[in-house]
């Protein structure tokens, strides 16, 4: 199926906090380069061959699709970081 985000199939997510208060944070993104059209993007997603990246740093988090940067988030950026 589609989901409910057919024009943003690609859903990135981050947890911070610890156990027992812990905040999710999904964001979601067209592919790139695909026209803003709910087949284009799923079958862009769907029926193609991609290559999901994520490059975890001390630095920052960013999540890759075929090689173009979707998201990148610092510490300092990500809700609730410090727990």
């Amino acid at each position: 199926g589609r989901g409910c985000h057919g024009r943003e199939p690609i859903q990135t997510n981050i947890l911070t906090g610890d156990f027992e208060k812990r905040v999710e944070t999904p964001e979601f993104f067209a592919a790139p380069g695909i026209p803003d059209d709910i087949d284009a993007q799923t079958n862009a997603v769907k029926k193609g061959f991609h290559v999901y990246a994520i490059e975890w740093t001390p630095d920052y988090v960013a999540w890759y699709f075929d090689g173009e940067r979707l998201r990148m988030d610092a510490p300092c950026e990500a809700a609730d970081a410090a727990g």
